[in-house]
């Protein structure tokens, strides 16, 4: 929207150039002005605080993440002693059977080598 001076040559009175019907209008008033900059300074005057407000809160967030993966890793860390644990106990447990079969084969094996030799 375009804005020309109104043919009366008010610079106060704006008429709306480009509509059907060009409408006069008024700008705002140096009060309404000055009362909206005043609010913007307000809003703008907090920022810092709310700021300082989250950088806080990241930095406990950091620090509560930090704790939790830290108990995680070492949960990992016994689960994965653990798990060794058992598999070493399983890794033995075959190599006994393992030897047990091969002697019981090595039993049966024997004394049937002897009768084809003899």
């Amino acid at each position: 929207m375009a804005f020309a001076l109104a043919p009366s040559g008010d610079p106060r009175r704006r008429r709306v150039v480009g509509s059907r019907m060009e409408r006069c209008m008024s700008p705002q008033t140096l009060v309404r002005r000055v009362e909206k900059l005043e609010e913007r300074v307000t809003i703008l005057e907090q920022l810092p605080d709310r700021i300082d407000d989250l950088t806080l809160q990241v930095s406990q967030l950091r620090d509560e993440m930090r704790g939790e993966f830290s108990a995680v890793r070492e949960e990992m860390r016994a689960g994965d002693e653990e798990t060794r644990h058992q598999m070493r106990v399983l890794h033995e447990d075959i190599i006994a059977r393992l030897t047990l079969l091969q002697e019981a084969r090595g039993a049966r094996a024997q004394p049937a080598k002897r009768r084809k030799h003899r």
